[in-house]
């Protein structure tokens, strides 16, 4: 997997200014000393001065950083068997059970050719696209760690130890409490004291546990922001490996992409059909530069991401034209057989009431699991969405007929390279089919009163 020079990323539709980032808020929140459940650090997230050491500087996400939190909290499920194909799943909740839980170990197990890696994690072909993924937005994912032009087909070191501790955790039945690990956050900081039987007790971590976690923490400090990531606490915890409390629940709030949304949302379906078009673990954003508006979140699109969304509009309004020809027959409808008449109604009276949202201000990261939720916070008006997924993901999620009815969600997922390359399949046709249904409703409303009157 080669790596790929990095810039930076966006929704088209009137972007709001930027605010403060979801971890900025949940530091805040970890900080506030007025409620008991928040006691315990400073509004910056950092330890007590009491307990702060030269080796605890403040560290923040940066916008790809950031974004690879959210899809940390995706992967990380997946290699414990909680979601993907129902194959994969009892592949991942077998492998590691008996693992050592020694950093040391597990490193170099990872990074030494001649040991297996099969005790630690699953071959899972699935896999190779989100770790790909992965490694492009923070190269410190991936096994090589960004030091050649090319990526590992494996993820680091520090990811496979915290996929065994999770795995141990689930396995036995422990859920460990985020609480009194963040409150005892200063025990992860190198040099730190060795936390007593009591604080370990409450985290409910036994020693080679919370050594382990000290190890990752060391390794990659930027564990000290991501282990509170609001999409990792909220994946953590639904899955049993964070104990659910008052804490947890207030930072999975943040969890969300409201903030991304349309100020000024289309009109409703009532007189137009909205199609919602949102890019979902794509790689085709750059990152690291300074975008003007309306790229206000450090990402910007690719062009070639942009050339695949105009390609995706034009297909979906032709074949809509084409079926909805066809059905105005079929009714005995007027509908001009002269092609020059038949797309000067096209344009005049139909394709206007065609709008589409097209969010490309950042890539997102939504699967059936959590789509209800996430598609309705950034695209609340819309008709139908249809969900881009980057190359090679599609294998990781389960986006079969099982988990996505298009019929009943309007949701549709899409492999990029399918528009790119134009492996064309019936998901268009799909579309097209269900815009001209509510085409023909709109303009049966429209009638209606001159009808009547």
């Amino acid at each position: 997997m080669h790596r790929q020079n990095q810039t930076t990323p966006t929704i088209r539709d009137n972007p709001q200014p930027m605010i403060l980032t979801r971890l900025v808020v949940v530091i805040s929140l970890l900080g506030l000393v007025g409620c008991g459940i928040f006691a315990g650090s400073h509004k910056d997230g950092s330890a007590p001065a009491a307990h702060r050491t030269a080796e605890s500087p403040a560290i923040e996400l940066s916008p790809a950083q950031d974004y690879a939190g959210e899809i940390l909290a995706y992967f990380l499920q997946v290699v414990v068997g909680h979601i993907g194909s129902e194959e994969s799943r009892r592949t991942w909740r077998s492998t590691g059970n008996e693992a050592v839980l020694d950093f040391q170990v597990i490193s170099k197990i990872m990074s030494k050719p001649g040991f297996s890696k099969r005790d630690l994690m699953a071959l899972d072909f699935n896999l190779l696209g989100l770790v790909e993924l992965l490694s492009h937005y923070n190269p410190q994912f991936n096994q090589f760690k960004g030091r050649f032009i090319f990526d590992s087909v494996y993820p680091s070191s520090e990811l496979i130890a915290v996929r065994l501790l999770i795995q141990r955790k689930l396995h036995h039945g422990e859920k460990v409490s985020f609480t009194a690990l963040q409150e005892g956050e200063a025990f992860l900081r190198p040099n730190a004291n060795v936390p007593s039987p009591a604080d370990l007790k409450a985290m409910n971590l036994s020693a080679v546990e919370f050594q382990l976690v000290k190890d990752v923490f060391t390794s990659d400090p930027l564990f000290f922001q991501y282990y509170k990531h609001p999409f990792i606490v909220d994946a953590l915890a639904r899955i049993g490996f964070y104990q659910q409390d008052r804490l947890t629940a207030q930072i999975s709030r943040y969890a969300s992409y409201r903030q991304y949304a349309p100020r000024h949302p289309q009109s409703s379906a009532r007189d137009s059909v909205t199609v919602a078009i949102l890019p979902s673990f794509v790689q085709e954003f750059e990152f690291g530069g300074k975008y003007e508006r309306p790229y206000v979140y450090g990402f910007k699109p690719s062009s070639n991401y942009l050339q695949a969304i105009e390609t995706l509009k034009a297909d979906i309004l032709a074949r809509t034209a084409y079926f909805l020809r066809v059905e105005l027959k079929s009714n005995g409808q007027a509908a001009p057989a002269n092609e020059l008449s038949w797309g000067r109604l096209w344009d005049q009276t139909y394709a206007p009431l065609v709008h589409f949202q097209l969010f490309d201000q950042r890539p997102l990261t939504i699967y059936p699991g959590n789509a209800d939720r996430l598609v309705k916070e950034i695209s609340p008006k819309a008709d139908l969405i249809i969900l881009l997924l980057g190359e090679g993901v599609d294998r990781a999620i389960d986006v079969n007929e099982k988990t996505v009815d298009f019929s009943t969600t309007g949701r549709l997922y899409f492999n990029l390279d399918d528009i790119r390359y134009y492996r064309r399949n019936n998901k268009i046709d799909e579309i097209a089919k269900d815009i001209v249904g509510r085409l023909l409703t709109i303009r049966i409303s429209a009638d209606a009163p001159a009808a009547n009157g």
